[in-house]
């Protein structure tokens, strides 16, 4: 079957474009798409990007699928994801996205699913570099990294320069007192002490021993 939107080869029945994601509708199976579907399409296209899964043993190694909306796998030719194993069931299991993530759900097949070496009886949240064995298929699967916004360079600022230390004024030398200093002062004392001592050895001598003899 033909998609309508971008003209891709998908298996008979399925629901999903596995080329634009675009969601295969009863109504453009061969007419002309509606205003509807072509935004719908758009939308899936510009605004989506899908995990993938490639087969890294078994059959088909090597080969990558995208995982867009609700898509099965198995051996059968409505799937998909066709695996040409042998040991996978015709419909062997099937992804949903939920609002938590992507999940991978067995379809009751006869030889089981496992995620990293693990039988799953349960739908299973998947993360990325998860390995998902069916047969002898194992495929590994991988979310495409967020991107994240590069920071923009901070301008760099040149480094505050240190303020200028302020210049200490020299201590003035304490100013002297106005007066005469006092050692001379004591000196002064002590040579009329001297002079009066003199005086009165020398009065002694002239006048009071001459008067004695």
């Amino acid at each position: 079957m033909k998609c309508p939107i971008c003209g891709g080869e998908t298996p008979d029945g399925s629901e999903f474009c596995g080329v634009c994601g675009s969601r295969l509708t009863p109504s453009s199976g061969g007419g002309v798409p509606s205003e509807g579907d072509l935004h719908a399409a758009e939308t899936m296209i510009t605004g989506s990007v899908w995990p993938r899964l490639q087969v890294i043993s078994g059959i088909d190694q090597g080969q990558e699928f995208k995982l867009q909306g609700r898509t099965r796998m198995g051996r059968a030719q409505d799937n998909e994801i066709i695996l040409n194993d042998p040991k996978v069931s015709r419909h062997h299991a099937v992804f949903n996205l939920e609002s938590e993530g992507w999940f991978i759900t067995d379809l009751g097949s006869a030889n089981g699913t496992f995620i990293n070496g693990q039988l799953i009886d349960e739908p299973y949240r998947l993360q990325s570099g998860d390995r998902i064995k069916v047969g002898d298929v194992e495929l590994v699967y991988t979310e495409p990294a967020a991107e994240q916004p590069t920071p923009s360079a901070e301008p760099a600022y040149p480094a505050a320069e240190a303020a200028p230390a302020t210049p200490v004024a020299p201590a003035k030398p304490a100013k002297k007192k106005g007066g005469v200093p006092k050692g001379l002062w004591i000196g002064c004392a002590v040579l009329l002490a001297l002079i009066l001592l003199v005086a009165c050895v020398g009065v002694v001598l002239t006048v009071v021993l001459p008067n004695l003899q």
